[in-house]
C-alpha cells in the first residue's frame, strides 16, 4: 500500500512525525488520525503545568529590559543587567527543556 501525501503532512505539519509503522495507521485515515491529537484531552505534563504563565515571563523580562535602561543611565549596566538576564535565560531554557521531559513519561 502506497503511503498518501495527506498522511505524510497530517504526521509530519501537524506534528513532530510519525513513530515507526504509524504513517500506515495515518494512511487510511489522515483526518480522522489527526482530530483526536489536535483535540486531545490529554493532561498537561507536570513539568509544563508547573512553568510559570507567559504573563509572568513577559512581566520580568520588562523588568529586565527597565533596569537595562536604568543601569544604562547611571553608567553601570553590568552590575544589575547579568544577574537578570540570567533569570529570563533560566525562563527561557525551562519552557524548552518541559516539554522534552515530558516525554518520557
Amino acid at each position: 500500500m502506497a503511503i498518501t501525501h495527506d498522511a505524510v503532512i497530517a504526521a509530519n505539519h501537524f506534528g513532530l512525525g510519525a513513530r515507526p509503522g504509524e504513517l500506515l495507521q495515518v494512511n487510511s485515515d489522515a483526518r480522522g488520525w489527526l482530530k483526536p491529537q489536535v483535540e486531545g484531552a490529554r493532561a498537561t505534563p507536570t513539568e509544563v503545568a508547573q512553568l510559570v504563565s507567559s504573563a509572568q515571563a513577559f512581566q520580568q523580562q520588562l523588568e529586565v529590559i527597565r533596569d537595562q535602561r536604568a543601569a544604562k543611565q547611571a553608567g553601570d549596566p553590568a552590575e544589575i543587567v547579568n544577574p537578570k538576564r540570567r533569570v529570563i535565560l533560566d525562563l527561557y531554557l525551562a519552557q524548552v527543556a518541559a516539554p522534552l521531559s515530558s516525554c518520557n513519561t
